[in-house]
């Protein structure tokens, strides 16, 4: 296993982010991940990075804060922590973030106090979170297993630790000897499917499967479908996502009708949101119900007016090595590669095909959502069917029964 985990370090590190010599890489990471931080810290080193600089994260302290001190603390961010980012950000620094965290960790905590944090994030690092989500700067987002993450997808087993490991290596296949050039041919095969979609040009997608999803989405003008890699301001490629399995573009803000059922559970700051319902209509979400976590999930569809809309529809096949596995991992970063999803909130402007000579306000007027959260959830599945419906009002059956029909 110790080859393959420096597999995934170096798939990282020259795939995921591309590292260019002279520039600083960020990583944001959990106590718990310090020996594979220190693996890849060094190979940065070793490809000539600049220099490093961690933000570390530990569960327990995140939920002390939380418990402990008062809501005021939430809606605000110090100045010190917003110098940072815009320090780093005039460097071109590229940014890892290492996802661990137990997936139970602020289970029951007071949710105004998350609210206050989506808001005050919004707020004070909105310009960091516009340059990412622009991908004028390079991100990455991985995960390392944790021991209280693993025995959550694998309870009971003594080696849960090792059995998470095997599965995130083998969903990003590092397992392999060769997982950079599988990579390509990954990147190479979600492409076509990408260029197919725009080349399609539709002007709406109709969603429908036999476990309650019937719903309408128009796409705005000019948008633009994206998968597996991105592009930054220096037109260096990147990875945003490892694994990934997506192909996605936004929809248009006011013109989303119909209701839409999830099918795998949304884990929102280790809260647990399941089997819940959202009816759309004229873009936003009109009503929900959830057989679980139903009061968090009004908590979320109420942090701000751009809550209640979407910012973002995935297609995924439903049979992706990911969802083929059968394994929930509670986190969305691979659940979200096993299931077609949407995400609540804000648009990546990217998703508009000449969003850099457009204002934030002319954004908005094209379609594109606006909000403090980004928050995607699940609703693909086997029985999922997509029609796309042409410029030309010809319905086309391109995803049949879980998988693409082209």
């Amino acid at each position: 296993m110790k080859s393959s985990i420096e597999n995934y370090a170096d798939l990282i590190l020259q795939t995921g982010l591309n590292l260019k010599k002279g520039c600083p890489l960020a990583i944001r990471g959990p106590i718990e991940a310090s020996d594979f931080i220190k693996i890849v810290t060094k190979r940065a080193y070793v490809l000539g990075v600049s220099f490093v600089t961690i933000e570390w994260i530990d569960d327990e302290l995140t939920r002390m804060k939380f418990d402990f001190e008062p809501i005021e603390n939430f809606e605000e961010i110090p100045s010190y922590i917003v110098d940072k980012y815009e320090y780093l950000d005039a460097l071109g620094a590229s940014y890892l973030s290492i996802s661990s965290t137990d997936p139970d960790s602020l289970n029951g905590i007071d949710t105004s106090k998350l609210v206050a944090s989506s808001q005050a994030r919004n707020k004070y690092l909105n310009a960091h979170t516009t340059r990412t989500m622009s991908d004028e700067l390079k991100w990455c987002v991985v995960g390392v297993p944790s021991l209280k993450w693993s025995q959550k997808v694998f309870p009971g087993k003594s080696n849960s630790l090792e059995l998470l490991w095997e599965q995130i290596l083998k969903s990003t296949r590092c397992d392999k000897t060769n997982p950079i050039e599988l990579w390509e041919e990954h990147i190479n095969d979600l492409s076509k499917y990408r260029d197919y979609l725009n080349d399609s040009n539709f002007k709406t997608l109709k969603f429908k499967n036999n476990l309650g999803t019937d719903l309408t989405i128009e796409l705005p003008n000019k948008h633009a479908w994206a998968a597996g890699s991105s592009v930054d301001a220096k037109d260096d490629r990147f990875v945003a996502n490892i694994p990934t399995e997506e192909i996605f573009t936004l929809p248009h803000r006011e013109k989303i009708n119909g209701v839409v059922s999830s099918t795998k559970p949304l884990n929102y700051n280790g809260n647990l949101i399941d089997e819940f319902v959202l009816e759309f209509k004229d873009g936003r979400v009109v009503s929900s119900k959830a057989k679980v976590g139903e009061a968090i999930l009004n908590d979320i569809l109420d942090i701000d007016f751009g809550a209640r809309s979407l910012g973002e529809v995935a297609i995924v096949d439903h049979y992706s090595p990911i969802s083929s596995s059968g394994i929930l991992f509670y986190s969305t970063l691979f659940d979200e590669n096993a299931s077609c999803h949407l995400a609540l909130g804000r648009a990546y402007p990217t998703s508009i095909s000449d969003f850099s000579t457009l204002t934030s306000e002319e954004l908005l007027e094209r379609g594109a959502n606006t909000s403090a959260i980004h928050i995607d959830f699940m609703f693909g599945s086997a029985c999922m069917s997509i029609t796309g419906i042409t410029q030309c009002n010809e319905e086309v059956n391109f995803f049949v029964d879980g998988k693409f029909n082209i």
